[in-house]
This record gives C-alpha cells, sequence and structure tokens, in this order.
C-alpha cells in the first residue's frame, strides 16, 4: 500500500512532469542556437576585445539558448569573464555539464530556466513567480548606472548577453527589450547591458528602415529602437567562411548574412525556417542613463500614439493636440510638409521633448498612467 506521503510526492512529480510538457509544446518554436563551429569562432575572435574591455569584475556574459555550448566554449576561450548559460532542455545538460567541469565554477554557471521567458511570461507554465525567475537570472549583479546629471559618467554594463533569435519570437523579445529599459527593469536593472543578438533579416529591415508610409516597414517599433539604442552590425564575412555566409545590401548598406541551416532549434527539432540572419550588438544610447523612467513610458506612448495617424501631416496633427506649438515645431526644424511617417527617430524625440514641457501634456490622449 502506497503511503500518503508517497502518493502526494508522485501526485506533484506528475504535476511537475506536465507543466513541462505544456511549456516544451508552447515555446517549441521560440528558442534556436548556432551550431556552426566556425562561425563560432570568427565571430568571438572578432569580439574578443570588446568582452573584456570595463575593470568590473563582477561583469558577466550570459548566454541564451545554448543548445549545444558551441557558442558557449568559444565565449570561454577569448574571455576571462565568468559565462552564465539559460538553458532549459535537458538533453543538453550533459554537454553543458562537460564544459562547466572542464571550466570550473570560476568562469562558468547554468541556469536551468530560460531567461528569455521574461519576454513571453511562458515561466508562469512551469508555476515559477516572476521575481524568483529575476533573482535566479539577475542575482548577484552589481548595479552599474550612474544616474548623476551634474557630472554625467561612462557607465559600464553589469553582462553581455548572446543568442540567436527565433524568426517566430524575434520581435516579441526585442519589444520587451524596449519594454525593460523605459523601466530600468529585468534586462536593465542593473546597468546599461549589452546584447549580441542573431536577428532574422525581416525584423532587421524593420529596425534599419529608413522614414516611410510603409505599414510593414517604418513603425513605431523602428522609432523605438532607433531612439533608445546604438545598433552595430558586426561583419562575419571572409574567405574562409564562404559556406553559409553571403553579402546583401540592406538600406544601401552592405552587411554579412548567416544562412539558416546554420542554426537549429534547442529541443532538436528541425529548424525548417528558410530566413537568413544578420548578427548586431544593441547598447543604450547614453542619455538613457539621464532619464527618469516615466519621461521614456511617457515617449513610448507618444510614439505608438502619433503613429496611429502616420499619414497625417505632422505640424497639424500636433498643433491640434497642442495649440499653438506650430512656431516651436518649424523653430526645431521640422518640415511643414512632413508626414508623422515621415519623422526621423530624432525628430520624433525633439518634437516630445518640446511638447512633454507643455502644461496640457498630462491630460492629453499621449499621456498613459503607466
Amino acid at each position: 500500500m502506497i503511503s500518503k506521503a508517497r502518493l502526494n510526492h508522485l501526485n506533484g512529480s506528475n504535476m511537475q512532469q506536465e507543466l513541462l510538457k505544456s511549456y516544451l509544446r508552447k515555446t517549441s518554436n521560440q528558442f534556436i542556437c548556432l551550431k556552426n563551429q566556425k562561425i563560432a569562432e570568427k565571430f568571438c575572435e572578432k569580439i574578443a576585445h570588446e568582452l573584456d574591455c570595463d575593470n568590473s569584475k563582477n561583469s558577466y556574459l550570459f548566454e541564451a539558448s545554448p543548445g549545444y555550448g558551441i557558442l558557449t566554449e568559444n565565449l570561454l576561450k577569448h574571455s576571462k569573464r565568468k559565462i552564465r548559460v539559460f538553458e532549459h532542455v535537458s538533453k543538453h545538460r550533459p554537454h553543458l555539464e562537460a564544459l562547466h567541469q572542464k571550466y570550473g565554477n570560476d568562469k562558468m554557471e547554468i541556469i536551468d530556466k530560460q531567461i528569455l521567458d521574461f519576454a513571453t511570461g511562458n515561466y508562469r507554465l512551469l508555476d515559477l513567480e516572476r521575481e524568483d525567475l529575476l533573482r535566479l537570472c539577475f542575482g548577484g549583479l552589481t548595479n552599474n548606472w550612474s544616474h548623476s546629471t551634474d557630472r554625467p559618467q561612462q557607465t559600464q554594463p553589469s553582462f553581455r548577453l548572446f543568442t540567436a533569435l527565433s524568426p517566430f519570437f524575434a520581435r516579441e523579445f526585442l519589444t520587451y527589450l524596449v519594454y525593460s529599459i523605459v523601466r530600468f527593469e529585468s534586462f536593465f536593472e542593473s546597468g546599461p547591458n549589452e546584447f549580441y543578438l542573431f536577428v532574422p533579416i525581416s525584423i532587421y529591415r524593420t529596425i534599419a528602415s529608413k522614414p516611410s508610409r510603409n505599414l510593414h516597414l517604418y513603425t513605431a517599433f523602428t522609432i523605438h529602437m532607433n531612439t533608445l539604442f546604438e545598433r552595430h552590425e558586426i561583419d562575419l564575412y571572409s574567405s574562409d567562411l564562404k559556406n553559409g555566409i553571403d553579402k546583401v545590401k540592406i538600406e544601401n548598406r552592405h552587411h554579412s548574412i548567416i544562412s539558416s541551416t546554420n542554426f537549429a532549434y534547442t529541443n532538436d527539432r528541425k529548424f525548417k525556417s528558410k530566413e537568413a540572419f544578420i548578427l548586431i550588438k544593441l547598447k543604450p544610447k547614453p542619455f538613457i542613463s539621464q532619464m527618469e523612467a516615466d519621461y521614456l513610458i511617457d515617449y513610448i506612448v507618444f510614439v505608438k500614439q502619433s503613429f496611429m495617424k502616420r499619414t497625417n501631416n505632422a505640424i497639424k496633427y500636433y498643433e491640434k493636440h497642442f495649440p499653438g506649438c506650430t512656431i516651436d515645431l518649424i523653430g526645431l526644424g521640422i518640415s511643414y510638409y512632413k508626414t508623422l511617417g515621415d519623422l526621423t527617430s530624432d525628430e520624433m524625440f525633439q518634437i516630445f521633448s518640446h511638447v512633454h514641457k507643455l502644461p496640457h501634456f498630462s491630460h492629453s490622449i499621449f499621456k498613459n498612467d503607466h
């Protein structure tokens, strides 16, 4: 006869298994990893000088969905930093454990949860509270923000995160980065942290697009990304990496792109996407540290509201909401003939900075209660 304690244990174990199955089904197309050893080597050689460029002893490297650890090992070889990897697919643990045993606790830490789940809230499927996930992922980090307006300082990241973003998940994650940075929380609570991302070309085209009324390319998301982040494309094209890497022209610039054959789902499903990827580095713009969260959140709402009327004349649109602002906006260099969809991210931020000071901004459609 099974004891009550044993029965409760079995019931609890079965429940955990069901929760895990539900989680794995929901996230089956979200997590991918780099599987090409030569590309991983080239990448790490290219950025080796950046990995240890700051003096903070508490600065980490993070890697999300490392899979079999191909990029992980190259990061370990090229950096003195400790790496914290986030992998929730148990079948890959032996590969990561072998790296952990080889390099030791001082160089590597394995977290059996997925840091990317902050973007979707899928951690709740595992009966995990957000505060617990925050502690697991970001525990032990030093706060590197400097919010002094009297003497702005060059702040360093607490971590640099590396991952490849699935075409089915990339936009969602990047949108969450915007949400996170304007609130100085999760990914940006500890400092102006940096991200090395393999991004699908379709998403990159949206980020890099120029002012346009094209609803599919130039969006509020484009404005947000270009206002808040510095973006650098990393060129991996070389004579010794001919297979799977090519050159394309996007917005009048040539970039190296990496074919989908160089990536795999971390759950070992066949990665059927034909979309190529581009490698980018994102870091917060320096002015972010001098801003208040409420101000930045107001800006996000301002852009979203404005782009709902993207074909409207910009000056007339803002004059309607802020009577008398026309002369001031023209004085800022905003053309009277531009539509909202013609505004650059710099122009949008200029306009916002001006109208945000006006007394009736707090009662306008652009003010959100957050």
